[in-house]
């Protein structure tokens, strides 16, 4: 979304001309001169501020993380305690470096300690790569100051003072074992120490495409999509309670005055071709009192849904406005449908939720099973046995709206 948005503004300007007039070295004109450069151009700056060593970005983050992260510290330490008591194995897999990740892990988890709520950790891990390619170069990481001392002095060579005993070692590595911080590596290190393999394993990510959609379509491993936006759209969902209500209704009303209208202009032509094959005057005169008469009602459901529909523009205009008055609902298009985000979700993702520490209000041993998905033709019996049966209904409708014709 931020680069979506992010490109969106400089296209703005690349048309508006702003781009070059308010521009300032090092800026290159020639990079940006068509709008595939341009998004060549800012996909290539938000990847190198995102994963770059010297990324100004997550400094600024690392600097102070709690401006810029939530956190639950003794929620979630109590959720990855649970799981491991319960026999769970439970792996850290980040493109993020080293010391950043143990930056961040000591915020979130509020403890120096962090490791000890892990049996593995890969760090550098370079998604989806990770989980796309069997065979990739993996590097045990000693991040231990007494292990990088020892490992330093075995090698026959004083300590240099310009080595900070903060910063970790690499040395390569075939294999992993638990406790272990690694750097690249691949998903299979994981599947070989834990012995596990497909739907044995839960991975929790919160990208839809480089967490759930890679590790579905490679490792068949289950996924948890963490969806932080969840939170507020269920609240804003709550609150729309009563308006979606108002609108069902209305929309119900409309539906069985359209039906309603349908049976009245089949009859109409039925009446029309009875009247043309008639020849005595006299039941001419009833067919045409007949033709009026449904005419009539015609015209009265025709104005009633035109009212019907000046009440529900703006109700389903608004609908998911509590939560984002331009785009509405996160998951829904619209009033009914699903949005493409939604769809994505139910196409890669096994559970979803808008935070990992949703897990402790559930035991290790829960089994999350699928709702009902409902089907187009469920409604099907209802509708025909409701198609006749409201008349009163539709007094009352009249009366309030068209004062009792």
């Amino acid at each position: 979304v931020s680069e979506a948005v992010l490109y969106a503004q400089l296209v703005a300007k690349l048309d508006s001309g702003a781009l070059f007039k308010e521009s300032r070295p090092p800026f290159d004109a020639n990079q940006c001169a068509s709008y595939a450069d341009l998004f060549r151009a800012v996909s290539k700056a938000l990847a190198r501020a995102h994963t770059a060593q010297t990324s100004k970005l997550k400094a600024a983050v690392a600097a102070n993380p709690e401006f810029y992260a939530q956190r639950d510290p003794i929620r979630l330490r109590a959720t990855l305690a649970d799981q491991r008591l319960a026999g769970k194995k439970l792996a850290l897999i980040t493109n993020s470096g080293w010391s950043y990740t143990n930056i961040m892990m000591r915020f979130v988890l509020d403890d120096p300690n962090w490791r000890n709520f892990f049996d593995l950790v890969f760090v550098s891990a370079r998604k989806p790569s990770f989980f796309t390619t069997q065979i990739l170069p993996c590097y045990e990481l000693i991040v231990d100051s007494a292990h990088i001392i020892t490992a330093l002095q075995s090698k026959d060579k004083p300590l240099s003072t310009t080595i900070s005993i903060d910063d970790p070692l690499l040395r390569e590595t075939t294999q992993a074992k638990e406790g272990g911080v690694y750097c690249g590596g691949s998903a299979r290190f994981v599947e070989k120490l834990f012995a596990v393999t497909a739907n044995e394993v839960l991975y929790v990510g919160d990208h839809i495409f480089m967490d759930a959609n890679a590790v579905k379509a490679t490792m068949r491993w289950r996924t948890a999509l963490v969806v932080q936006e969840l939170d507020n759209e269920l609240k804003a969902y709550r609150a729309e309670t009563e308006d979606r209500a108002r609108t069902n209704a209305l929309l119900v009303r409309k539906q069985r005055l359209g039906r309603r209208l349908n049976t009245l202009r089949c009859q109409l032509r039925r009446l029309e071709q009875e009247k043309h094959d008639k020849n005595d005057h006299h039941s001419l005169q009833i067919a045409q009192a007949q033709l009026d008469q449904y005419r009539q009602r015609l015209v009265r459901i025709l104005n009633a849904m035109a009212t019907l529909d000046e009440l529900l523009f703006p109700a389903i205009r608004n609908s998911g406005a509590t939560f984002n008055k331009y785009w509405g609902f996160l998951c829904r298009a619209g009033y009914n449908d699903k949005s493409h985000f939604q769809r994505q979700i139910e196409k890669y993702a096994d559970i979803y939720t808008a935070k990992v520490t949703n897990f402790h209000a559930y035991t290790p041993y829960h089994y999350f099973r699928t709702t009902k998905q409902p089907l187009p033709h469920d409604d099907i019996m209802h509708d025909e046995e409701d198609e006749f049966s409201s008349e009163q209904a539709d007094r009352e409708f009249y009366s309030r709206y068209f004062g009792g014709k």
